[in-house]
């Protein structure tokens, strides 16, 4: 994931964007180099949120 990739934040998100979609603005890695969270402005109301990878579904 890099930003700019669009984004489904999945069902089981305990998120109030749960199933909704939004753009990639930042990624955060670890020191491995692994995707920890991402950050996305959110296509329901504008917002930037950060939801961790396991939350994320890339689309497209």
């Amino acid at each position: 994931m890099q930003p700019w990739d669009s984004i489904l934040v999945l069902a089981t998100a305990q998120s109030p964007y749960a199933g909704t979609a939004g753009s990639i603005t930042a990624v955060t890695k670890g020191a491995d180099g692994s995707l920890i969270s991402v950050t996305a402005r959110m296509d329901k109301d504008g917002t930037e949120e950060t939801f961790p990878v396991a939350e994320v579904q890339r689309l497209g």
